[in-house]
């Protein structure tokens, strides 16, 4: 990851890692969907950037 990713982008990059099906990446549009279905889109956000950030280390 680079330092110049801003916060957004780091966010939509870690729902899409997290929403996505181990192989395709979640759109930006399913992202959208599912955080405006949920009870607690903050907890959803928040487990996604922890499991993208443990991911990204990894690779």
């Amino acid at each position: 990851m680079s330092k110049e990713t801003c916060a957004y982008e780091e966010i939509i990059n870690a729902l899409a890692f997290y929403l996505g099906d181990g192989v395709h990446h979640a759109s930006e549009a399913s992202i959208r969907e599912v955080i405006g279905q949920e009870h607690d889109p903050i907890q959803v956000i928040a487990d996604a950037l922890d499991d993208y950030r443990a991911n990204i280390k990894t690779e």
